[in-house]
């Protein structure tokens, strides 16, 4: 037995040495010849795995190193806080809506039948696939997202917001018109008004709608509305006003003369309504 166990014993070690042998051909075949080569391929392996390795560890709620949202950085900040800040930056953000030639008003974006998806938001930072963590360096890849992809409207609430909105925005237009004041003929020209076009409007809140704390100024679609009545269409009125008041007039009664003043001349002269809407000059 101990003869068997001898020579079990060598054909063990000669396989040893065999393998070793073969191991250390094929080791200095494929490394290069100098040592320091060697040393720094090794180095680098190890350098490497070890970074694979710290990102397979990577906690999956957190956002990743170089994570924005809409231009803030949100670095290792766990998802709970993201979506907490979401919303806080959603309940801040305002929509400002002005007219051409018009006002201006703001109003708070949820007011317009606005909602934010902030688990969403949460899981487009933190998302880091396991596939991805066999990459060397992946995890220091920048990572962008903007609110507005979060932001949805619920359609009836948004109609609502848009028809109020195009209401308070919206104004007339101002006919010409011309008085006579104190003996003096003032014209005043007209003004063309606006009206919203209140299903654009809608469209394009849905459009650049952001929930990102900040408020956004949108110039509302609108169209104009022309006056009825415009200076051109006084201008014989005008004329023949101004000549009215400008002719020198002397009155003679019972051997008296007297001469009416300006203001006297225009309380006898009366600007009315003809047919077809039309400005008269009546005395």
């Amino acid at each position: 037995m101990p003869a068997e166990t001898e020579t079990e014993n060598q054909h063990k070690d000669r396989f040893h040495i065999r393998f070793h042998r073969k191991a250390k051909h094929h080791y200095y075949r494929v490394m290069p010849d100098k040592k320091h080569h060697r040393v720094l391929i090794w180095v680098v392996f190890f350098v490497v795995s070890g970074i694979i390795a710290a990102q397979l560890l990577y906690p999956p709620d957190r956002a990743l190193p170089f994570a924005h949202i809409d231009g803030q950085r949100v670095s290792w900040q766990q998802e709970n806080e993201i979506m907490a800040h979401a919303e806080e930056r959603f309940q801040a953000t305002k929509l400002k809506l002005t007219i051409e030639g018009g006002v201006s008003r703001e109003y708070p974006l949820a007011t317009a039948g606005a909602h934010i998806e902030a688990d969403q938001i949460a899981k487009a930072v933190t998302d880091y696939p396991f596939w991805q963590r066999y990459i060397p360096f992946s995890v220091l890849m920048p990572r962008s997202y903007h609110s507005h992809e979060s932001v949805s409207f619920t359609p009836s609430v948004l109609k609502t917001f848009s028809d109020k909105a195009g209401n308070e925005l919206g104004y007339a237009p101002e006919d010409a018109r011309l008085q006579i004041k104190d003996g003096v003929l003032e014209a005043h020209r007209e003004k063309s008004g606006r009206t919203v076009e209140t299903t654009r409007l809608a469209e394009r809140i849905k459009e650049i709608a952001a929930a990102d704390g900040r408020t956004t100024t949108l110039t509302v679609p609108s169209r104009l509305v022309a006056p009825a009545t415009t200076a051109d269409s006084l201008q014989e009125v005008r004329v023949q006003a101004e000549r009215a008041l400008a002719i020198p007039l002397t009155l003679t009664a019972d051997g008296k003369t007297f001469t009416p003043s300006s203001a006297e001349r225009a309380s006898w002269l009366l600007l009315g309504e003809g047919e077809g809407g039309k400005t008269e000059l009546r005395f």
